[in-house]
């Protein structure tokens, strides 16, 4: 279907936007096929409500979504203020201007302390609290990634994804983008636990059911996937 304004297109194409009469006309059994969406967020969900309403199940339906969210703002780290910053103590008296050249100002006598004040010994002076050493960084493990259908298991790092382990024993998983925005590598994760940076492709539904997204997934204990 062609839908530039304005433009006329050949008997073999339709014009305007799709619909579930024109997909019901030209697949009268889409509902025992699999179908895959890609394109703007708005023709997306239009044409997953097409489906729906056409009988189509949800398993059957591969989403490609291209739509990554701006990524959040990194916190202000706090640092400690130089002691040129901090304010004086309130009970630091400011000193005392020098006099004026040529004046004559006799010294005055030196206070004799009281009995309290000579009892009392010097408050130590203030220094800037010592910064806390970093913490050591937690021992990386290294993980297993079980294959269940392919009956192979490949070394998981903490740093590479379940896919690029699955390439490496030559389990081929679909994949497209390997950034998690276009869904294509969903993966239903059997056992374990995964970590994934960025999971734009996958449905509320896909979470509850254990689907994954295998570009993201990365673990530091042992998964199985169903590959």
């Amino acid at each position: 279907t062609l839908t530039k304004p304005g433009h006329k297109p050949k008997a073999a194409y339709h014009s305007g936007r799709l619909t579930k009469e024109i997909i019901a006309e030209h697949v009268p059994d889409i509902a025992s096929r699999r179908v895959h969406i890609c394109g703007p967020k708005a023709m997306n969900n239009a044409v997953k409500q097409m489906l729906n309403e056409l009988k189509v199940p949800k398993e059957n339906i591969k989403l490609e979504d291209f739509a990554t969210p701006a990524p959040a703002p990194k916190k202000a780290v706090p640092t400690l203020p130089d002691e040129a910053d901090k304010p004086p103590a309130p009970d630091q008296a400011p000193a005392a201007a020098p006099p004026s050249a040529g004046a004559a100002t006799p010294p005055e006598p030196a206070a004799s302390p009281t009995p309290v004040e000579a009892a009392t010994p010097p408050e130590p002076p203030l220094t800037r609290p010592a910064r806390p050493p970093p913490a050591p960084d937690q021992a990386k493990t290294t993980a297993v990634a079980t294959f269940a259908k392919s009956n192979k298991t490949a070394v998981l790092p903490p740093d590479k994804s379940v896919l690029e382990a699955s390439e490496d024993v030559g389990v081929n998983i679909d994949y497209s983008c390997r950034v998690g925005t276009c869904g294509v590598c969903k993966t239903n994760l059997l056992s374990g636990t995964v970590t994934m940076a960025v999971q734009d492709a996958l449905t509320e539904d896909d979470k509850t059911k254990n689907i994954i997204l295998v570009c993201q997934a990365k673990a530091t204990a042992d998964v199985t996937v169903d590959a």
